[in-house]
């Protein structure tokens, strides 16, 4: 099975780098056997990114005020309902996959959302929390296992 780890995020936006922190540690102890695409980009910017591939596991930092932050959430796709209404990305990973698929393009079946609670996403230059940062190391062992395993040795939540 073909897996590729797609982290999202913003090194100038403090816990909103968390995506690109995960990647960084993947790649740093998966080297070149892992497929990884680590970006800022959003909307249909992604749409290379969700191509030719099997599995796509998402990393990514949210806000939903829920939960303290460094929570961990962990999401199939048919698990999330995507927000109607305005959005600050304009068109969602939700929409470029949605568009992917009617197109017949080869987009990944199976997706993945790893997301940790985060404090701040806004502060330009600002640090990633201390909460966020000790998330790094549990997100990358459960992305190092998502991009190695089968998918029945899949475990959510």
């Amino acid at each position: 099975m073909s897996a590729r780890l797609l982290a999202l995020g913003n090194d100038l936006l403090g816990d909103d780098a968390f995506g690109l922190a995960v990647a960084r540690e993947t790649r740093r102890r998966l080297g070149s056997q892992a497929d990884i695409v680590a970006t800022f980009a959003s909307g249909l910017d992604l749409l290379d990114s969700l191509l030719a591939v099997e599995r796509l596991v998402v990393v990514d930092s949210i806000q939903t005020g829920s939960f303290e932050p460094g929570v961990i959430h962990v999401f199939r796709e048919e698990m999330l309902h995507p927000a109607f209404g305005p959005s600050p990305h304009f068109c969602s990973i939700f929409d470029a996959l949605s568009m992917a698929r009617e197109l017949g393009l080869n987009a990944a079946s199976e997706v993945i959302f790893i997301a940790v609670e985060a404090a701040d996403c806004a502060t330009v230059g600002g640090p990633m929390c201390q909460a966020v940062e000790a998330a790094i190391g549990p997100v990358t062992e459960r992305v190092i296992d998502l991009l190695e395993t089968k998918p029945a040795g899949v475990r959510y939540g």
